[in-house]
């Protein structure tokens, strides 16, 4: 996901000479500028003390409030990157090549001046606005040229000249977001290794937040991965061809409640748990990780759960479910204090029982196999304390019973300290409860609670192949859902239907309404400006923000509309990473879309 929030105020400062040659305009104030500079100047004018040195920078500065009002509404993560975009501006004049910019963290407050002037420097501060030597009125920089924090710096090489800027500052936005430091905007200049040196770099504009070219005004980008892939419909059997990770699928669940994404209320933003059947009402396959599987939230209504399997079946299911109710153990009057049950609720699935008996008894060896069918009347006067703890357990479930509902496995300790690991659907701390030595007084063993199924889904395996050559993809791509045109007032959802371009499909006398699209992990896209050939949003792979999500219709992505100037057409482009050249590569489609205001 990217967003775009643009300049609140923005201003050149210098040390620049005037015209004469003579007078330096550091009270000049081009504040209302549509162009921003930074250069410097070397032997302009010569003295007893040498060369002259000249210099322009550049203040700018953000109005948070809207990026912390969309960071409270869980639209931007906290993992979310931020970049200062400052865009080329051509102009007629000598332009440098190889150097770096510099952008510093301001630490003073500034104003940014009504000047315009950026040629004789003729519109002074006069009392209102920043300068080289004054930041707000007549309070004055402690170093002329900005103050900035110290070791807050961003650095950009220029090694042609006409790049933009595209810097990270993320740490310096960090910072005024926890409100470590103040946010007084950025300072950018030429670093102090160049403007010692005896030549020039003259001159770098950029464009500044009055211009009038929509997208080229300053501004923080927020890029982050918002990417969701369900596998629902790009689901593997787990196989021997694939490593540990890649068996792993990620399945997503949607909460709708009239039409809105809702938290379930059972559950908010807690766990829940996944089950996986080739049968419904069969017994859950067991899963490489957890069965079963944990389901985490995610974001309002959206929860989601890594699962594997390994089955043979074209199509499997798989059910959401609550956890079962909490484990109870009811004693009746009259305990003597004669040992301790201690139940120990851990990982996911798992609680520990453990009874540690004051009184001997003999040991016995209780395998995983026969400790859920577990007879005590058969094993007679040398069944162990952790042998009578199962037995209790067993008898007093109801429901299923707890020779289906629990997994059981005995450690074969020594009597004293008898330990039975149960694999259930309970999660919580620890209890530690008194009892006798025969438990006779246990007037009923555990209450076996119901589950809540949420959702029950049905799910096509696929299964991994080994191929002779690599896979050569000529894709043929459209837009499912398409418009002719958004508004600027709205997100809007682009879904792209997807197919081999050789594609033979079987045909039936009945025919499906929606043809099955193939997806893919690693596709981007990018919006271009039409009527420029502008670009307005590249790909970008570095903090995947251009990645496309995929879920039961195909890949999709959301676009802020606002963030595209109303009232002109716009392409969307993909390109696809081939794992053959371990490259992207750009796609043949092309999508137009015109923007508009809604008028209404």
């Amino acid at each position: 996901m990217i967003k775009r929030y643009f300049a609140a105020k923005d201003n050149t400062i210098s040390n620049a000479f005037e015209p004469n040659l003579t007078t330096r305009a550091v009270s000049a104030s081009m504040g209302q500028s549509d162009i921003l500079e930074v250069f410097s100047i070397y032997g302009q004018v010569s003295s007893s003390s040498g060369f002259s040195t000249e210099e322009a920078r550049v203040l700018i500065e953000f109005d948070l409030s809207d990026i912390q009002a969309d960071i409270a509404s869980g639209i931007i993560p906290s993992n979310a990157k931020y970049y200062l975009r400052l865009f080329n501006a051509e102009h007629g004049s000598t332009l440098p090549r190889e150097f770096d910019i510099e952008v510093h963290s301001v630490s003073s407050a500034w104003q940014e001046g009504l000047g315009l002037d950026m040629e004789s420097y003729k519109d002074l501060s006069s009392g209102l606005g920043s300068n080289w030597t004054v930041r707000s009125g007549s309070t004055a920089w402690s170093s002329p040229g900005g103050d900035v924090h110290a070791n807050t710096s961003s650095v950009q090489s220029f090694p042609i000249g006409t790049e933009d800027l595209n810097v990270d500052v993320t740490t310096q936005v960090s910072a005024w977001l926890n409100t470590s430091r103040s946010n007084e905007g950025f300072l950018v200049k030429l670093p102090t290794a160049l403007t010692g040196q005896q030549r020039s770099y003259y001159t770098k504009k950029f464009f500044a937040r009055g211009t009038e070219f929509f997208h080229k005004r300053p501004c923080l980008e927020v890029r982050w991965d918002s990417t969701i892939q369900d596998d629902r419909i790009n689901f593997y059997a787990s196989s021997s061809l694939a490593p540990a990770a890649d068996n792993i699928n990620t399945l997503y669940l949607y909460n709708y409640h009239r039409g809105q994404l809702a938290n379930i209320p059972d559950v908010g933003t807690g766990k829940l748990y996944v089950d996986l059947y080739e049968t419904l009402g069969g017994t859950a396959l067991t899963q490489c990780v957890d069965t079963p599987a944990t389901g985490g939230w995610v974001e309002t209504g959206i929860y989601t759960a890594s699962v594997c399997v390994s089955t043979t079946a074209s199509t499997i299911h798989d059910v959401w479910r609550s956890a079962n109710a909490s484990t109870v153990l009811t004693f009746g009057p009259g305990i003597p204090s004669d040992g301790t049950l201690a139940i120990t609720f851990g990982a996911l699935g798992t609680f520990t029982l453990t009874f540690n008996s004051a009184a001997g008894s003999s040991d016995a060896e209780i395998g995983s196999d026969k400790a859920a069918t577990i007879d005590p009347s058969a094993e007679g006067d040398a069944a162990a304390n952790a042998q009578k703890v199962m037995a209790l357990l067993k008898n007093g479930v109801t429901g299923d019973g707890i020779k289906n509902a629990y997994n059981f496995a005995y450690d074969g300790s020594s009597v004293g300290a008898e330990t039975v690991t149960i694999t259930a659907k309970e999660r919580g701390s620890t209890h530690n409860i008194t009892v006798t030595e025969s438990l006779s007084n246990i007037s009923s063993a555990v209450t076996d609670g119901s589950d809540s199924n949420y959702h029950t889904g049905s799910i096509d395996v696929k299964s991994a192949t080994a191929l002779s050559s690599a896979p050569d993809n000529h894709l043929v791509v459209s837009v499912s859902n398409n418009r002719s045109f958004h508004y600027t007032e709205q997100t809007s959802r682009f879904y792209f239907y997807i197919r081999q371009k050789k594609w033979s499909p079987a045909i039936y006398t009945t025919a499906t309404t929606t043809p099955t699209t193939e997806v893919f992990e690693n596709l981007h896209f990018k919006i271009i400006k039409v009527v420029t050939d502008e670009t307005i949003f590249d790909y970008d792979t570095t903090n995947n923000s251009t990645l496309l999500s995929y879920d039961s219709r195909g890949n999709y992505f959301d676009l802020d509309i606002g963030m595209l100037e109303p009232n002109y057409t716009y392409q969307i482009e993909l390109a696809l990473y081939n794992v053959a050249t371990k490259t992207y590569e750009q796609l043949s489609f092309k999508h137009k879309f015109r923007v508009v205001n809604n008028e209404y």
